[in-house]
């Protein structure tokens, strides 16, 4: 049995706490490191992306290239104690 799932309301009252938006931009990062090593290459993700929302595939390439440099750029390394 899964644990409940903690609903977050987010409003200008009841603002988003950072810890969960860090730990959901590192989740965000780490599937985009699964999509890269996935066995299909970067073309074939492009493809099927543009297929299914008819977005041009100049703007799912920049989309994937800000989230491989998501983490890097939005997220602190753990100070060392």
């Amino acid at each position: 049995m899964s644990a409940p799932k903690t609903v977050v309301k987010k409003s200008i009252e009841n603002p988003e706490p950072v810890e969960i938006i860090a730990k959901s931009i590192i989740k965000i990062a780490e599937t985009m490191e699964k999509i890269e090593a996935s066995p299909l290459n970067r073309r074939a993700i492009v493809c099927l992306i543009k297929d299914q929302s008819s977005l041009p595939a100049r703007d799912i390439n920049m989309v994937l290239n800000c989230l491989d440099d998501l983490k890097k750029d939005f997220i602190k390394k753990p100070i060392k104690k």
